[in-house]
């Protein structure tokens, strides 16, 4: 039976009751944070490392290594009271571009290994390669079958190999199959939201002597930073904008050593023996990750109070809790939750003081 005078509307987060105009809105989260834990988790491994319970959705991270000036994220910074960048390389060019607020946090996987101490396995064996990967509005263009006869001619200690996807890579273009047709074993971290990614990530990574790809990426830095030996092989991959995001009259075409610091990064780990890890690539690893210059956990937690108490607390105690009750009306089923994030905020309130 259908009410003419009820209307029904629901997504994967809220379900919306509209009767006689009074509008009801149930959902199972406050909508002050990301609806997930973002690229990867980050603001899931940023939350973990600084030990705080939420982290605003005005609070901008760097999801990935960055080859070029690090300020790729200006293009989504509206709204945003802070970006938390991987290393001061990157900070520093993000403050000649933006008036966000910018902060060095380090490299949230770098934490994440350190924090739950992830080691290299005393199984370890062979080579985890990472082929460059597709992205929503780029794919990597090179010859599949000329990077696997590379991998194969590996001498015998760099084997077996194992050849790590992307979920794009996969799900959309079924590249697992070429890589199967030459004996390799084929794996991946998951999706990019899934909230275990960094968890599979390191367990895949941990499970090898040495890494390898043929373009410089986050995994890049991940296994150096780890301990595992990390080499270029094969030619430089060039990069497609794909016709079915970008319009066919804006197409470009681009390689990661076309960037500055991807040329840098190509140039360190391409040189042999592929077996240990230079003093100048650790050094450059580090950098790059800001685990020299980067926020203490604790001075990190502060932060993001701060942006958080910025963005959601209202100092007048009367207009406080005629939102809280008004809020709690409309989503009856975030109460308890909407209590506790105000909580956090008068918490946190009184730690700034």
């Amino acid at each position: 039976m259908r009410f003419p005078f009820i209307r029904i509307q629901k997504d994967a987060t809220y379900l919306r009751l509209n009767i006689f105009g009074l509008k009801i809105k149930f959902s199972n989260r406050v909508r002050v944070e990301y609806a997930d834990g973002g690229p990867y988790g980050m603001y899931d491994l940023l939350k973990q490392h600084a030990n705080v319970p939420y982290c605003v959705n005005t609070v901008l991270a760097q999801h990935g290594w960055m080859p070029g000036d690090g300020t790729d994220d200006i293009r989504i910074e509206k709204g945003k009271r802070l970006m938390l960048n991987w290393s001061r390389r990157c900070r520093n060019m993000w403050v000649k571009k933006s008036k966000v607020p910018c902060l060095v946090a380090g490299s949230p996987f770098v934490h994440y290994r350190r924090d739950n101490n992830i080691t290299i396995s005393p199984e370890a064996k062979g080579t985890v390669a990472f082929p460059a990967h597709s992205v929503a509005v780029a794919r990597p263009s090179f010859g599949i079958d000329k990077y696997c006869v590379e991998l194969a001619a590996l001498p015998p200690e760099f084997h077996p190999i194992t050849v790590c996807l992307y979920f794009l890579d996969i799900i959309k273009y079924g590249l697992d199959t070429h890589y199967k047709k030459y004996g390799f074993n084929v794996v991946s971290a998951g999706l990019g939201s899934h909230k275990d990614y960094c968890k599979n990530f390191y367990e895949i990574l941990r499970q090898h002597k040495f890494a390898t790809s043929n373009a410089p990426g986050s995994y890049t830095f991940y296994a150096v930073e780890m301990g595992i030996p990390f080499f270029m092989l094969g030619d430089i991959p060039v990069y497609d904008s794909t016709k079915d995001v970008v319009p066919q009259d804006v197409i470009e075409t681009w390689r990661c050593t076309d960037m500055e610091y991807g040329a840098l990064t190509y140039k360190l780990f391409s040189k042999t023996p592929y077996n240990r890890i230079s003093k100048k690539q650790h050094q450059f690893v580090i950098s790059e990750t800001g685990m020299r210059d980067c926020l203490s956990a604790d001075e990190l937690n502060i932060a993001m109070r701060r942006v958080a108490v910025e963005t959601c607390y209202i100092k007048n105690p009367v207009k406080r809790f005629a939102a809280i009750i008004k809020y709690c009306l409309a989503n009856p089923l975030c109460t308890f939750k909407k209590l506790r994030f105000e909580k956090f905020l008068r918490e946190s309130t009184e730690l700034l003081q």
